[in-house]
């Protein structure tokens, strides 16, 4: 680009108007408007003007790109936090993790029902794959659903 403007002498600003004009993105009729205006002076006013406008989107797209990445790099720092208390917590043994809460409460909830010794196979089978799956497979999902059903029927 250094090159190309060194090309353009205080003589003749026309060329330097028209490469002006071509760097913005102004539709082509704007542009069409520049070219056809044979006065230089008011030939620069106009690509002056469609500077202006570039300027001005280029700001704007930059304050929304700052806001966005606040905003991303706030909530990651919250996600980092409450991850690293979470871990605290159960170090300290003030906190379980989801699973083994789940679990527990499920196996309270059955204790309660005193079912009958196959229904009770099965939750324990159900129970010991729940623990052993990822929170975040769909299976885990499921699984902690049925368990959450089964210890919810009466008379199961």
């Amino acid at each position: 680009m250094k090159q190309y403007l060194s090309r353009f002498g205080p003589d003749d600003s026309s060329p330097l108007a028209d490469f002006g004009a071509s760097m913005t993105s102004a539709p082509g009729q704007e542009l069409q408007e520049v070219l056809n205006t044979v006065p230089l002076l008011r030939r620069m006013e106009k690509v002056l003007l469609l500077m202006a406008k570039e300027q001005e989107v280029a700001r704007l797209q930059s304050e929304i790109s700052e806001e966005v990445n606040e905003k991303v790099q706030k909530h990651q720092r919250e996600f980092f936090l409450k991850e690293q208390l979470k871990v605290i917590q159960r170090e300290l043994g003030m906190a379980k993790d989801d699973k083994t809460a789940d679990a527990e409460r499920f196996r309270e909830r059955m204790e309660s029902l005193n079912p009958p010794e196959q229904v009770q196979e099965r939750f324990d089978d159900e129970l010991q794959k729940l623990q052993v799956l990822e929170q975040g497979s769909p299976e885990y999902g499921v699984t902690r659903n049925y368990l959450d059903w089964l210890t919810q029927v009466p008379g199961a």
